[in-house]
């Protein structure tokens, strides 16, 4: 009777570890499917061997396909223009550590509510993402609506899955093509710029300069007698439109066909030497751009700081050198720079917005005083 006693008891004992294990198992992150659990716990191990991920919409539409190739990572529906890093790597983290919230819906006549339809649904809202290695698709997941329970909330199903779920991930995922694309055209900051000109097609033209590094305003050469600046610091927004220039659309340079209008043109210096020119083509379509860089070696030596040598009358004038000799580049690491950005713009024409677009066809009058 002992015996028979002890044996009911280990086998007690038995199945009561076999459940604290499993238990345990299920409290893993990447194990199980109940609150905690990863969404797609195999994605993380594989993250560094994605190479492409496909956005798609109602309809079973192709919205995005940013793959990566041997120069780096392109969006296919723009012609492989790269993409924005940033934003992809973002994506794939969020959803390799996208955590389940809880179970929300397994009946397919309530998808539409959580946004989670088949994407072959025309009318599906929700977003699917196919998250590819070479041939193998190491995720495939519906991602409907977001910020349903604070900014890093979503509700997700994987695709061939009834079950529905709430999970914790910041995802913020556009649904068009240029929405992917590394929008930054230019980030050459407006404490570097010279010189600007703006030659219009009629030859009508602007000329602004700095004397040296470290002047807080540009002048205007040329003003018409009688008139004068509508403020002392009207020309200074045009010396940051490279700083941040971003585009709205791009298309191959190849493909692009400006008609016989003439362009206008935008010639940015630097302190250094660095010229980037920007012509502006007004079309029926809206206006496009296209950039290049070059050298201007009379440009930088005309502004190469003086060795700053002690000179008590022009302390202010020493500091603005000792600022210029910081920052200026030598001619090599001008050339090199050219170079880089002429590999990255030349074969494109870009769309921006309209207000910088304003800024780059700016005539004299506009900056002048009534």
């Amino acid at each position: 009777m002992k015996s028979r006693t002890l044996l009911v008891l280990l086998g007690t004992l038995a199945v009561m570890a076999a459940l604290a294990v499993a238990v345990s198992l299920s409290q893993r992150p990447g194990h199980g499917t109940g609150a905690g659990a990863l969404l797609l716990p195999d994605l993380e191990a594989a993250i560094n061997t994605v190479d492409k991920l496909v956005v798609r919409g109602g309809g079973d539409t192709p919205l995005a396909t940013i793959q990566r190739g041997a120069a780096g990572w392109g969006v296919g529906e723009r012609h492989g223009y790269p993409a924005d890093i940033a934003r992809l790597r973002k994506t794939l983290l969020a959803l390799a550590r996208a955590t389940i919230i809880e179970e929300k819906t397994s009946n397919p006549a309530f998808y539409d509510r959580l946004q989670v339809e088949d994407i072959e649904n025309e009318a599906a809202a929700g977003l699917r993402l196919d998250i590819g290695s070479g041939s193998q698709l190491l995720a495939s997941v519906i991602i409907g609506s977001t910020g349903v329970a604070g900014s890093d909330s979503a509700y997700a199903r994987r695709a061939g899955e009834n079950q529905s779920w709430l999970v914790k991930a910041a995802l913020d995922l556009p649904r068009d093509a240029t929405g992917w694309l590394d929008q930054r055209i230019t980030a050459i900051p407006a404490s570097r710029i010279a010189t600007i000109t703006i030659t219009q097609p009629d030859g009508a033209s602007l000329q602004l300069e700095k004397a040296r590094a470290g002047e807080a305003d540009f002048s205007v050469a040329r003003l018409p007698a009688g008139r004068h600046l509508s403020f002392p610091g009207v020309g200074n927004v045009l010396g940051g439109i490279l700083a941040d220039l971003d585009l709205d659309a791009v298309e191959p340079w190849a493909d692009f066909k400006p008609g016989k209008g003439l362009p206008t043109l935008a010639r940015f210096g630097t302190f250094d030497g660095l010229v980037v020119e920007i012509r502006t083509w007004q079309l029926a379509e809206g206006a496009r751009v296209h950039l290049s860089a070059s050298v201007d070696e009379a440009l930088a030596a005309r502004y190469t700081p003086a060795p700053a040598t002690a000179v008590p009358a022009a302390e202010a004038a020493l500091a603005a050198d000792a600022i210029a000799a910081a920052t200026h580049k030598d001619l090599a690491a001008v050339e090199t720079e050219a170079a880089k950005l002429n590999a990255r713009l030349a074969g494109w024409v870009y769309a921006l917005p309209s207000y910088k677009i304003e800024q780059l066809t700016r005539r004299m009058e506009e900056l002048l005083a009534p």
